[in-house]
């Protein structure tokens, strides 16, 4: 993730960062930042309120048959379109983190376990 869209990939998973905190957060990640990273950033900035349930609960509005799948292409669409919306490459990275299988298709259920802080 390019370290300048830190803030839209925080606001997009419903946090609200300060400008003084998205300042130093872009400051200390610099051109990029890997999953990792940006965990630890979300981490020591205070943005770990985010539980595996509330994830879920997010995810489950895009799962209409209910089997703990959901579509990356469907996923992507709206990450991109709407709200506080993600750049492709930004999604691209996000993607590549959220384990798609063959079919196109993320198990909500283990990237929420994943992204749980």
């Amino acid at each position: 993730v390019a370290g300048d869209t830190l803030a839209s990939l925080l606001r997009a998973l419903g946090f609200v960062p300060t400008e003084e905190q998205v300042t130093a957060m872009q400051e200390e990640a610099g051109e990029s930042v890997d999953f990792a990273q940006f965990m630890q950033i979300v981490t020591k900035y205070g943005f770990d309120s985010m539980n595996e349930d509330d994830i879920m609960s997010a995810f489950k509005v895009f799962d209409k048959n209910g089997t703990g799948y959901v579509s990356a292409e469907e996923l992507r669409s709206v990450m991109t379109t709407m709200g506080e919306k993600l750049s492709e490459e930004d999604m691209d990275a996000f993607l590549a983190e959220s384990d798609v299988n063959a079919d196109g298709m993320i198990n909500y259920r283990l990237l929420s376990k994943k992204l749980a802080l």
